[in-house]
């Protein structure tokens, strides 16, 4: 039971990291498109 109730709980904290993780890979992307089209210009 408590190897059950441990894994029910570390789920929110995956999905909370999850979308930490993504949210940041998505501001570097968007830093690094923005750096991109200024050297282009």
């Amino acid at each position: 039971m408590s190897a059950v109730t441990a894994g029910v709980a570390a789920i929110p904290t995956l999905s909370e990291w999850g979308t930490a993780i993504l949210s940041a890979i998505m501001a570097v992307l968007v830093a690094a498109s923005r750096r991109r089209v200024i050297r282009q210009r």
